[in-house]
């Protein structure tokens, strides 16, 4: 597939449906900044990009095939990552790259993280969490942010989703917000180069919900909350990765597997 637009105006331009932007995404959200340090990182390692397979699943990042010059796929009736787990076993030279949300990569319990690391598959998963999730009695349905009311109506706490892929067989994980964009580019470059399976948490707020709930307040108050919020911490306790209301959110590299 062709990559190079005929008129260059930024590195990346030529990986980008360009007559399709602005893109559709609100102002505010993260997901435009994490498709463009993919890009970045794409750029920086030099992978000719008719060896990457995109893939995408549901809501507002399933849309991310739709802007860029990068065969992509989206994900059928199965699970996200096993579709993406097939795609590598089908074709091992290929550079597997998958954008989730909280319902592609949570709906199966998680279950289909633990079986792509089981059989080895190498693939790189950019997880957008902005806490939009909830399984109830009526089906899946929005909440707001650090908090999630159970079917039984008890109030739980999000997916620690680091501690969940490390427990999986991750090879490499790490967590950012959009705010860390350099940070984030780095770790897809990083990400790129292991063997199995790797997954980068990027914390976003989703401008629609959180809007309405009147308590975070316009983009640029969710900014300063993600900017007051986020900490580098040590990666010696796993469970400080959790998300909790009020509290500060830890991120950065935070396992690697070959370098244990």
């Amino acid at each position: 597939m062709a990559t190079k637009a005929a008129d260059k105006y930024h590195p990346v331009d030529g990986f980008l449906c360009s007559d399709l932007l602005p893109s559709g995404w609100c102002p505010g959200c993260g997901i435009g900044t994490a498709v463009y340090s993919f890009l970045e990182a794409v750029r920086e390692v030099g992978i000719n990009p008719d060896r990457i397979t995109l893939l995408t699943g549901a809501g507002c990042t399933g849309s991310v095939v739709d802007y860029v010059r990068i065969k992509s796929e989206r994900a059928g009736k199965r699970y996200l990552l096993d579709q993406a787990a097939d795609a590598w076993l089908a074709d091992q030279d290929s550079v597997i790259v998958v954008f989730t949300n909280n319902a592609d990569l949570l709906i199966s319990g998680a279950q289909d993280i633990a079986r792509a690391a089981k059989r080895g598959a190498k693939m790189l998963v950019i997880h957008v969490n902005n806490f939009l999730y909830i399984v109830t009695k009526d089906g899946l349905v929005t909440n707001t942010p650090y908090t999630r009311p159970s079917w039984d109506g008890k109030f739980e706490l999000p997916f620690n989703i680091p501690e969940m892929a490390i427990s999986y067989g991750a090879e490499y994980v790490a967590r950012w917000t959009p705010l860390h964009a350099g940070w984030l580019k780095c770790s897809i470059v990083e990400a790129m180069s292991k063997k199995g399976l790797a997954l980068i948490e990027i914390i976003s707020p989703c401008v629609l919900y959180e809007g309405t709930m009147g308590s975070i307040g316009d983009a640029v108050e969710r900014v300063k909350l993600y900017d007051r919020r986020s900490i580098m911490g040590s990666h010696s306790d796993i469970g400080q990765f959790d998300i909790k209301y009020n509290s500060d959110i830890v991120i950065g590299e935070i396992y690697d597997r070959s370098a244990s």
